[in-house]
């Protein structure tokens, strides 16, 4: 983040800090936020491994005990946010090189997820929830606590060598999944047909 950038946060009030969280067009790159022309069709073109990863050594819950992600299989069950079971209906083949961080919780849980992975997480105490990257809740982290506020029950965000890393997709009705020893919920990957978002003006 350029000096520039962490002039501007500095400048913020506490709800324009709260406020910018839910902003997309600040979070977005140029090429996620819609064209400014007239347009029906919007496609997303991504090779395999196109999805949001955990490490492969990551412990997952399933009703018949503990798994990896890098053991999961489709027609495997893990839990969902509520500890209800539900289905791994798709997983990627394990992808390399992409950039990781490791969150680490304020239970001292840690996880190593890519740049991409998405977190349920709240701004508010659990009244309001958000999605999130792993990538936005590190920047998050570095520069949007300038007003002593912690972020989320997350103690720290740091960038970690890259380890290689997969993706599942869960039927639950939230796409979340539990990971984690500490059952942290956290977001499955779409696998499927997300790819293309269909918009008509």
């Amino acid at each position: 983040m350029s000096g520039q950038w962490e002039k501007y946060v500095a400048s913020l009030t506490p709800d324009q800090v709260t406020n910018i969280k839910y902003w997309w067009e600040f979070w977005a790159r140029p090429k996620q936020l819609a064209p400014n022309w007239m347009w029906q069709v919007w496609l997303l073109c991504a090779g395999r491994g196109f999805g949001k990863a955990l490490a492969l050594d990551t412990p997952i819950p399933t009703p018949s005990g503990w798994s990896t992600m890098g053991e999961l299989q489709v027609g495997d069950q893990v839990f969902d946010e509520h500890g209800k079971p539900c289905n791994v209906t798709a997983v990627t083949d394990v992808m390399h090189g992409r950039p990781c961080y490791k969150l680490t919780f304020d239970d001292d849980t840690e996880i190593v997820a890519d740049e991409d992975h998405q977190w349920r997480v709240s701004a508010n105490g659990g009244r309001t929830f958000i999605t999130l990257t792993t990538y936005d809740i590190s920047w998050i982290v570095e520069h949007l606590t300038i007003h002593g506020s912690k972020v989320w029950g997350i103690d720290d965000v740091e960038s970690v060598e890259s380890v290689p890393v997969r993706c599942i997709e869960v039927d639950s009705a939230s796409h979340l999944y539990l990971a984690s020893k500490s059952s942290i919920p956290t977001h499955n990957s779409r696998c499927g047909a997300e790819w293309v978002r269909y918009r008509v003006e």
